[in-house]
């Protein structure tokens, strides 16, 4: 009996070990996907070449929007094509234009990155779209997560909560 009990002892303590080595396992993976993801992200933004998908735009005054459209802005190394939607107050507008004025493609102009406090980067760089001068303000968290921030000589500021992704190759070749 006293074998039995010896057995069975031993049996359930190598089962505690294995279910810890198995739990370290996948904090050890989760781990690794989080870091393999930080050095895309970081890779991505220093190659300047890359998406910010808008799910959430949150003008100056009013309620924030979800938006359900494909919303975008590409970074393809010195030129922006952005593809947003602006709701708020125009100071200046161009007349009979009925297309959003965040909806361009352009030069950039001072592209810089800067290491954020809460773990992650600031990117700015200032764009000209016909008469109206934009500042862009990313702030991307290692994950992945960023919010835009742009202010402009013509509107009123408005933000974009979404995503950095990588652009696609065909996209890149252009």
């Amino acid at each position: 009996m006293k074998h039995v009990i010896l057995i069975v002892l031993i049996l359930g303590a190598s089962f505690v070990l294995q279910a810890q080595e198995k739990e370290l396992t996948r904090k050890e993976k989760k781990a690794k996907i989080e870091a393999e993801k930080k050095e895309k992200v970081k890779q991505l933004i220093s190659d300047k070449t890359w998406r910010f998908n808008a799910d959430r735009m949150l003008p100056s005054n009013g309620p924030s929007k979800t938006l359900v459209t494909d919303y975008r802005v590409d970074l393809l190394s010195d030129k922006i094509e952005s593809y947003l939607p602006f709701f708020g107050r125009a100071y200046k507008a161009e007349y009979g234009s009925s297309n959003s004025p965040l909806d361009f493609k352009g030069e950039i102009d001072s592209y810089n990155i800067q290491d954020w406090k809460k773990g992650g980067w600031i990117v700015n760089f200032n764009v000209k779209n016909k008469s109206d001068f934009m500042q862009f303000t990313f702030t991307i968290a290692f994950s992945g997560s960023a919010t835009l921030s742009v202010n402009s000589t013509d509107r009123a500021h408005i933000s974009y909560q979404g995503e950095i992704t990588e652009i696609a190759k065909d996209k890149k070749e252009k």
